[in-house]
């Protein structure tokens, strides 16, 4: 099913496949909620989203035939009258987590938060690092140096 096709529903569930639900972020882009199965895997920024702000959890625990226990009970929710502002509080929150986390520049952010995070932890380990990395990538001392100054603001 095409992507611009689930706009159409008021609600998209989302069911973690072998590892991850690759298309999790995207349907938070969406303008439907999102009902999200909870994850057996950790999914790139879920440290940011949170069950009720962001999306509507479903089954806390994961066995199979609670899914279609709860299932009924989300859907009654999502549809009574007295709920409706509180689902689109949550499709606006979703909505505004994409604009301002789903970006090129936040990703780049967030890959170079990473690398400095593991440079800190090689420096941690073993100092002596940096010689092995020069001659394995012809890199300059005064490259590593540059990146690690460069880096030092975050």
């Amino acid at each position: 099913m095409d992507m611009d096709h689930y706009q159409k529903f008021k609600a998209i569930i989302d069911i973690d496949g072998n590892g991850w639900s690759s298309r999790f972020h995207k349907l938070l882009c969406m303008n439907s909620v999102v009902i999200k199965m909870q994850p057996g895997a950790i999914d790139y920024n879920m440290d940011y989203i949170q069950p009720w702000v962001h999306y509507i959890p479903a089954v806390p625990y994961g066995e199979p035939e609670d899914y279609n226990s709860s299932l009924p009970a989300i859907m009654e929710y999502i549809n009574a009258k007295e709920n409706e502002a509180a689902v689109q509080q949550i499709i606006t929150n979703a909505n505004r987590f994409c604009k301002d986390t789903l970006t090129h520049e936040a990703m780049e952010e967030d890959v170079l938060d990473i690398f400095a995070a593991y440079v800190e932890e090689l420096d941690r380990y073993d100092s002596g690092w940096e010689k092995i990395w020069m001659q394995k990538t012809n890199a300059s001392y005064e490259d590593i140096l540059k990146y690690k100054i460069g880096r030092s603001h975050v």
